[in-house]
């Protein structure tokens, strides 16, 4: 009984919590409209002003875009990235352009580097102030730890289930 609530306990501490295996990464909010120079932010939920020298974000490799099945367009190559917080110490992701964006809508694919692998979000964005309302939410994300999970035996717990 003793061995049985140990292996079920162990197995509980290694799997812990599902949202300590990912990055957090919230939805775009974008601040400029079409023909202006692009400026955004990406909120970071779960890090704090300490773990900012410990996550990067670049624009994803033309494998992933190809992987995601998006185009990878020159226009992209104007963002700069830069991980910031706010007074009250919320973390984000500043993205701005060194150029103004001439086009409606952008897929952004993101590579968020992390110490447990890497996270990639994909973001549509629509700049027409006409379209503007309808703005969808972010579509896909796909995480690639660099630690294996532990595999904890089959026996170490067990499901019990009642008929009513």
């Amino acid at each position: 009984m003793m061995r049985q609530l140990f292996r079920c306990g162990l197995a509980l501490w290694l799997w812990g919590p599902v949202s300590a295996l990912a990055l957090e990464v919230s939805e775009i909010q974008v601040q400029s409209a079409l023909n202006q120079l692009f400026d955004a932010t990406i909120p970071l939920p779960t890090l704090i002003p300490e773990d900012i020298t410990k996550v990067s974000v670049k624009i994803a490799s033309p494998a992933m875009f190809e992987e995601f099945g998006l185009d990878q367009t020159s226009t992209l190559e104007n963002l700069v990235f830069s991980i910031q917080y706010d007074e009250e110490s919320r973390v984000y992701v500043k993205v701005v352009s060194t150029q103004p964006i001439r086009e409606p809508s952008l897929a952004l694919l993101l590579e968020f580097g992390w110490p447990r692998g890497k996270t990639f979000r994909e973001f549509t964005v629509l700049l027409d102030p006409v379209k503007r309302l309808a703005q969808r939410p972010g579509g896909r994300t796909k995480t690639i730890l660099s630690e294996p999970v532990v595999a904890v035996e089959k026996s170490a717990a067990s499901v019990v289930t009642s008929e009513t």
